[in-house]
């Protein structure tokens, strides 16, 4: 009977519905407190639901009689990204692949790491690598499709999707990776399709969401332009970005300042409030973002229209 509830756990953690898969394994812990798998499992719903420190007490249960589990390290790797701590993620992560080498989850985490750092060389190699293992599943292309995604490669990251798509239609991250390579492609209406099917099948998928209040706020006439900006400093280094910050700061001044040397006097001044009219405005956004998007994470339910 406890396979069976485990085999239905998995099930539902794979499409997201971490509460039905937390109450099954209850069931099975209360009747074997030692079943590891049962404690991995629930670790890596508690996370999902954003409960850390339950989720990685758990996981610790776990991991006391199977220390060698290649799938035990790389939740915990998981659990150390959730917590922002890269080098412990990145540490746990390879730890997993040196007990199994050919553990593709593990290097297709193993990017999506080095990805958030924008080390694409490390993040290409540690996806080559699993294409060399499982080149054509739907995790896989994914991963690629982020990977171009990233990198500004707006056509490789959509045929990717495309192809994640053939290969698993109601997948949620193939459907996410299409929103978002077509959000940033200007196609709101076909990403606003992919975000509200990944909703419809889990209506508390937060990326999804994310992704729906994202898409609002590119339609909008006020804060649309601020987010187009926004979207395009997001995917720069950290030094890159200063640079352009930087550079903005150093044209509108200048600008100012040679316009006064000429004698105008009047468009000097029309430029230097134009640049505080430009830092009003982002404070301004910045806010009003985030508050778009935890109206949409926290009060998002469908009515017969949506």
């Amino acid at each position: 009977m406890n396979d069976y509830k485990l085999e239905s756990a998995q099930r539902y953690l794979n499409q997201g519905l971490n509460e039905q898969a937390i109450e099954l394994l209850k069931e099975v812990l209360s009747e074997d407190p030692q079943e590891a798998y049962a404690h991995a499992m629930l670790a890596q719903a508690l996370c999902e639901q954003g409960r850390l420190y339950a989720g990685e007490h758990e996981l610790d249960i776990a991991l006391n009689p199977e220390p060698n589990q290649p799938f035990l390290h790389l939740l915990k790797a998981r659990i150390f990204q959730f917590k922002n701590q890269d080098k412990l993620a990145l540490e746990f992560c390879q730890e997993a692949l040196s007990l199994d080498p050919e553990y593709t989850s593990a290097l297709l985490f193993l990017s999506e790491i080095y990805l958030a750092k924008n080390k694409f060389k490390q993040a290409q190699d540690a996806l080559k690598h699993a294409s060399s293992l499982e080149p054509d599943t739907t995790e896989t292309l994914t991963a690629w499709g982020h990977f171009h995604l990233r990198k500004g490669e707006l056509a490789k990251a959509e045929q990717f999707a495309r192809d994640a798509l053939a290969t698993d239609a109601e997948d949620s991250e193939a459907n996410l990776l299409m929103g978002w390579t077509k959000l940033k492609q200007g196609d709101c209406t076909e990403a606003e399709y992919h975000s509200k099917f990944v909703i419809l099948n889990n209506p508390s998928e937060k990326e999804a969401l994310q992704l729906l209040a994202e898409i609002k706020m590119r339609k909008n006439l006020v804060f649309g332009l601020w987010w187009r900006l926004n979207s395009k400093i997001a995917n720069l280094t950290p030094s890159k970005s200063s640079m352009v910050l930087i550079s903005a700061f150093l044209v509108f001044t200048l600008g100012a300042q040679v316009l006064e040397d000429l004698g105008y006097d009047t468009l000097s001044i029309i430029v230097t409030f134009a640049w505080l009219g430009l830092v009003i405005y982002s404070w301004v956004a910045i806010p009003y973002h985030q508050r778009a998007l935890e109206k949409e994470l926290d009060d998002f339910s469908f009515n017969k229209d949506f």
